[in-house]
C-alpha cells in the first residue's frame, strides 16, 4: 500500500514538474513577439542556398538534414 502510494505520489510530482515546463514554454512563446506570416518558397529557396553553400565549400555541420534518397528500381 506504501509502495503505491510513494508511485502515485511520485507520477504528481513529474507530472506537476511536464506541466511547469509547458507553460514556460507556452510563456516564452508568447514572449516571442508576434507571429508573423509563413512563407514556404522563401524558406526553400534559403535551405537550397545553405545547401549549395555546403556542397561547395563542403562544409556539413551537425545541423544538416539530408533528404533520403530515392532507389532504383530495376
Amino acid at each position: 500500500m506504501r509502495e503505491a502510494l510513494r508511485l502515485l505520489e511520485e507520477r504528481d510530482q513529474l507530472r506537476d514538474l511536464r506541466l511547469e515546463e509547458l507553460r514556460s514554454e507556452i510563456q516564452k512563446g508568447i514572449n516571442s513577439g508576434k507571429a508573423t506570416p509563413l512563407n514556404i518558397e522563401d524558406i526553400k529557396a534559403s535551405g537550397r542556398k545553405r545547401l549549395a553553400a555546403q556542397q561547395i565549400t563542403g562544409c556539413v555541420n551537425a545541423t544538416t538534414i539530408k533528404a533520403p534518397r530515392s532507389r532504383k528500381r530495376p
